[in-house]
């Protein structure tokens, strides 16, 4: 756990509003962050535009962490992701990004990991087309996440025969299923004894198995049932519903002291650490603005 991190976590959770800065200080204290590095992160992320400060003193995020917000918020979504797959494969050829540039091949493949593309060929990603967004509209998305616009997207009908059973074993099934089962787990096992905890620890170990689990949904490569079955997946998603709401109990009397009402619980948020560099240096434009706006009408909704 960072300072940053902890900070894009604890505002997310807000309904449009803000945060006072002795709030962020007393839930860095329960995970042994001090108040001088709290302040100091503040300020940096204010350069970055991660974080603004109203009036108040307050702080709330800034348009810097718009795209990673949205993108962790998918996970209540991951129902509504996919598409019956047909044996289609969506596919990026990313060789007019050129290898010497080194910062737009390494936001590019960032991107394309995050939509979970493997490489089936050097420079040829590919992934199942079961995805509920279309080649015009992933083109949109990987771009607002940071990719290179030299990159060019097209759908696959059909592999060959040795092409489509390399591609069928890019991912780790085991290790797939594997995880699944460990966020079931401990999801179970966290909601048995969270009530004997005192109120600092239950905040922490709320915030930090939730969290566990939200990346694991973040970055799940959402693959069709003829891959890996989905009902582990979807069983892991009602779960983390239902252990959000626990999380929630976990952290209102620390917000409550400090009069602030969240749409969510902190807990729910814990994944910010791996996902922190999604927010770092993303471009503003027409393509990342329609994308967020996409994103976060399906987030309301």
């Amino acid at each position: 756990m960072t300072a940053k991190s902890l900070v894009l976590d604890l505002l997310s959770t807000m309904r449009g509003g803000s945060m006072p800065v002795a709030l962020l200080v007393s839930a860095a204290e329960a995970f042994g962050i001090d108040e001088n590095r709290v302040r100091v992160t503040l300020t940096r992320m204010g350069a970055q535009r991660l974080v603004e400060r109203d009036e108040r003193g307050h702080y709330f995020l800034g348009t810097g962490a718009d795209s990673t917000m949205s993108r962790i918020a998918s996970w209540r979504a991951v129902a509504d992701a996919t598409r019956p797959w047909r044996g289609d494969w969506l596919a990026v050829h990313i060789a007019a990004v050129e290898k010497s540039d080194r910062r737009a091949r390494r936001k590019t493949n960032r991107a394309l990991d995050l939509l979970s593309f493997k490489e089936l060929n050097p420079d040829l990603l590919v992934r199942p087309d079961n995805l509920t967004s279309r080649v015009d509209d992933l083109r949109i998305e990987l771009l607002a996440l940071g990719a290179d616009a030299r990159l060019s997207c097209f759908g696959a009908s059909r592999l060959g025969s040795d092409d489509e059973q390399r591609a069928r074993s890019l991912w780790d099934i085991n290790a797939i299923q594997r995880g699944y089962r460990h966020a079931l787990d401990s999801m179970r096992e966290s909601t048995k004894h969270l009530k004997q905890l005192n109120e600092q620890d239950a905040m922490v170990e709320s915030f930090v198995v939730g969290g566990n689990v939200i990346r694991l949904l973040v970055m799940d490569p959402l693959l069709p049932e003829q891959i890996v079955p989905e009902t582990d997946r979807h069983n892991v998603a009602l779960a983390l519903r239902e252990y959000d709401r626990l999380g929630r109990v976990c952290w209102a009397p620390l917000l409550q002291r400090h009069g602030v009402r969240v749409k969510a619980a902190p807990g729910r948020l814990g994944t910010m650490g791996a996902m922190e560099t999604m927010g770092k240096a993303q471009d503003s434009s027409p393509a990342r603005a329609a994308v967020l706006a996409r994103e976060s009408a399906s987030i309301r909704r």
